[in-house]
């Protein structure tokens, strides 16, 4: 299932307090009609535009196909950040956390979501007797054009938006199979071998982790995205990482933010907000609590020093 959290902000670092509770995220308000098919009372095919889509953040509780219909905007996982704009296709992995942002907030992302469960790839795989080749870790997004036959696939999909028109659910389930034929080879063969090697244990708590470094997410919110209750996530984590998880990730966040500071023109808020602390003053403290000067200072510093060098 993807969740929606609208995020009233004007540039894409600074996502303070989008995700709050991840077991508890607040879903969208009741779409309009003709915006969601659903089977079995499940979400199979949405649309999502206006307003809702000039900033926000996805959970992916499945595996998402995402088709950019209208503008142009930004995609992050973590500190990776991809351009999409109109014609492309997108899929996210299950069980991520990423953040989207529009260009231009007069003509924001529009999105055709398909979520793609396993049991519909399962049943595709057993129908058409698709070969599976052995692939290599998937990453988390992955960005392609769209074709033409996906082109004339969308065109037949999006008109019952357009149009408000009823669909039989029999005919979502076979536009479903042919989203999967027209789908381009690469795209189709992560898609199944996310599927086929879905492992019964739990998300990796390293990934999980490092894929969420600068989100402004709680130590018990990670503990969900990976699966995991509260008490089995630090007892997990210790035993990767030698520290309780609250001071690694601040540690962490920290040497990001001295690199930052360091190596690029960011001002401080904006690298304070990049990474996830919840205001300036939170983070100049502890910045200096652990570098011995505040930040602002740091860079003066850092620019003293590097003058002298090559003086």
């Amino acid at each position: 299932m993807i969740v929606t959290i609208n995020a009233n902000v004007m540039k894409t670092i600074n996502t303070d307090n989008i995700i709050r509770h991840i077991s508890q995220l607040q879903r969208p308000s009741a779409p309009l009609p003709g915006e969601v098919l659903k089977l079995q009372d499940k979400p199979v095919i949405a649309l999502f535009s206006g307003d809702s889509m000039a900033a926000g953040s996805i959970f992916t509780e499945e595996q998402l196909l995402v088709f950019v219909t209208k503008g142009s905007g930004a995609i992050r996982f973590g500190d990776t950040y991809h351009t999409v704009s109109k014609d492309q296709l997108l899929l996210l992995r299950k069980n991520i956390l990423v953040h989207y942002h529009s260009f231009d907030a007069a003509h924001p992302l529009e999105l055709l979501v398909f979520y793609i469960r396993d049991e519909v790839v399962t049943e595709f795989i057993r129908i058409t007797k698709t070969t599976l080749y052995t692939s290599t870790d998937p990453v988390p997004i992955t960005v392609n054009r769209v074709t033409e036959k996906l082109h004339t696939y969308l065109d037949s999909v999006i008109i019952h938006f357009r149009e408000k028109s009823r669909i039989a659910a029999q005919l979502i389930r076979i536009k479903l199979f042919e989203l999967l034929f027209h789908l381009p080879d690469t795209e189709r063969q992560v898609l199944f071998s996310l599927v086929k090697n879905k492992q019964t244990e739990r998300p990796d708590i390293t990934t999980t982790v490092e894929g969420n470094i600068m989100n402004n997410i709680s130590v018990r919110e990670l503990a969900a995205l990976s699966g995991r209750s509260l008490s089995s996530f630090k007892r997990d984590f210790q035993a990767i990482y030698n520290m309780p998880p609250s001071q690694w990730i601040r540690q962490r966040r920290l040497e990001k933010a001295r690199d930052l500071v360091t190596h690029t023109s960011m001002s401080v808020t904006d690298i304070c907000y990049t990474l996830g602390f919840e205001h300036i003053a939170h983070f100049s403290r502890l910045f200096k609590a652990h570098f011995g000067v505040a930040p602002t200072h740091y860079k003066v510093q850092e620019q003293r020093a590097f003058m002298a060098a090559v003086a």
